[in-house]
């Protein structure tokens, strides 16, 4: 669902200080452990993305929800009317029921957090979820992602699916799909989160990924990082890669 958001919220939301811990998840070869600009990169439109940004030397935008312009036009105040967003939750868990990546609660728990985050900028957020009893998901193997999300979606047209396991291939928090995506609207499109970030007190990860799901949900919504575009950091050759990040 392509929906914007306010500009005042991407800067407190997206500056969130998510990974300060050393517990066990994750242990990760990339240098975030929110996984979307990397995953986004592998598709032949993050590449495309890429050289403009390497022709250009700027950071290109993606789209109206993109635009300086539309975003600031956006921004809603008290009196505006709450968007409403469904959410889908496609939990993993063994063959047998065992092992699920998700309960009742934590789901609970994790959307409180997200409307109490949203508020601000009058989203509101429904959900619904489903239990797929699958051993092979429950610890998604490596390059599988598209062809689980393909076999486990549903209406995703309509609604945000979250598909929530363990994933092989990437050891960060979550991967979403960028509103101007080709994919965003499709089966293979929607929000991958780790079973640690939705339950982060059962996974030993406390503090550290409660906040991975707004996270990747400003994705969703087409937002970057914050600092997205800034030219003040070290080691970036040239600066402007920073448009990656």
């Amino acid at each position: 669902m392509k929906v914007f958001i306010t500009w005042a919220f991407a800067i407190a939301l997206l500056s969130l200080v998510l990974f300060s811990t050393s517990a066990a998840p994750p242990t990760t070869p990339f240098p975030e452990f929110c996984g979307t600009m990397h995953y986004w990169e592998r598709t032949p439109e993050g590449a495309a993305f890429k050289a403009r940004m390497d022709l250009t030397g700027a950071c290109p935008t993606n789209g109206p929800c993109d635009a300086s312009g539309t975003r600031d036009g956006k921004i809603p105040s008290s009196a505006t009317p709450f968007k409403i967003i469904p959410v889908r939750f496609q939990i993993f868990a063994n063959n047998d029921g065992s092992n699920v990546a998700g309960t009742s609660t934590e789901i609970s728990n994790q959307m409180a957090l997200l409307n109490l985050d949203y508020a601000s900028s009058r989203i509101y957020f429904v959900y619904t979820a489903r239990t797929n009893n699958s051993t092979l998901y429950r610890n998604c193997p490596s390059n599988s992602e598209p062809a689980m999300m393909a076999a486990f979606a549903e209406s995703p047209a309509s609604q945000i699916n979250v598909f929530v396991t363990a994933y092989a291939a990437f050891n960060n928090c979550g991967i979403a799909t960028f509103p101007w995506q080709n994919s965003s609207l499709t089966s293979t499109g929607g929000m991958m989160l780790q079973d640690f970030s939705m339950a982060p007190a059962r996974f030993g990860a406390t503090g550290s990924f409660i906040e991975c799901f707004s996270h990747e949900m400003g994705h969703m919504l087409g937002l970057w990082h914050t600092f997205r575009g800034v030219t003040e950091v070290a080691g970036l050759s040239p600066p402007a890669l920073c448009c990656r990040r």
